[in-house]
């Protein structure tokens, strides 16, 4: 957001700003930027409604959105599926529910065994355009699946949650184990916010290993930017006692200090950038 003080400025004179609901679609990396702003917090809590969706909303900017009472509603979907299928409420959201909400109305969820989710909808295309023609996108019975793996618990009130838990094909087999890189760098993320270790940014992704055919290494970003070398030891420390309790292949075998560790805009990861990064080390 290059100027929200100009958008707040236009949107709170326009004559029927706070007479209609005040809904608006953003994209995590457009919502930290916001909040980051002191006029751009002003604008996100005028509005009644925030779909946030497009890439994962880290544990820390729900966390931030959350103290200030900014109504989002982080929400799920696809291209294929005409956008979101399931979708938490702002209520929710501010009860401090860390989900993507329920399946809307036309929509129908459900996991196969190896928690990959499927969707069945009126609204999902009717195929995919491969090798010259259009291949089929859903199974004989209309079920799509998106590769995404996710879990759907209950709620107190009986209804049901949809949790992401990243692409099963970014998982990697690391001395015999099944590990979801995405998944555990969230945890982490919890871990390290509700212990007050001072870490902003995690990504883990797998390097080769004689033994272990991979091995996860994280790259971190530090809340205070680059630090010396004994503040970085600290907080190496702090993370190493986090992770002692996880499997052996879940903790990373390096720890590297990343200062410019960062998304896309679009809240995605250049997994090839910081691969090439980690080998220049």
């Amino acid at each position: 957001m290059p100027d929200p003080q100009a958008l707040l400025s236009h949107c709170r004179a326009m004559p029927l700003w706070r007479s209609k609901p005040r809904v608006v679609s953003l994209v995590p990396t457009q919502l930290r930027r916001l909040l980051d702003h002191s006029a751009g917090v002003h604008w996100l809590r005028d509005l009644d409604v925030i779909w946030v969706g497009g890439a994962a909303l880290l544990i820390d900017l729900a966390d931030r959105a959350r103290a200030l009472e900014v109504r989002l509603a982080p929400c799920y979907g696809a291209t294929e599926t005409a956008a979101m299928v399931a979708a938490q409420s702002p209520e929710r959201f501010l009860a401090g529910e860390q989900s993507y909400g329920t399946a809307l109305g036309d929509v129908e969820l459900r996991l196969e065994s190896s928690g990959a989710r499927l969707v069945r909808t009126l609204r999902l295309a009717i195929g995919r355009w491969r090798e010259g023609a259009l291949q089929p996108l859903v199974d004989g019975n209309g079920w799509w699946r998106s590769g995404d793996g996710a879990s759907l618990e209950w709620a107190a009130d009986g209804k049901s949650l949809l949790t992401m838990h990243g692409r099963l094909d970014d998982a990697i087999h690391s001395g015999g184990e099944t590990v979801f890189p995405d998944q555990l760098a969230q945890r982490l993320l919890r871990k390290a916010h509700a212990d007050g270790c001072a870490l902003d940014g995690v990504l883990f992704f797998p390097v080769d290993h004689p033994e272990w055919g991979q091995r996860l290494v994280a790259l971190v970003r530090c809340r205070e930017g680059c630090l010396a070398t004994d503040q970085w030891h600290q907080v190496q420390s702090c993370l190493e006692g986090l992770t002692r309790d996880w499997l052996p292949a879940e903790r990373p075998s390096r720890w590297l200090q990343c200062p410019d560790l960062d998304v896309t805009d679009a809240g995605k990861w250049e997994r090839k950038r910081w691969q090439a990064w980690v080998g220049l080390q």
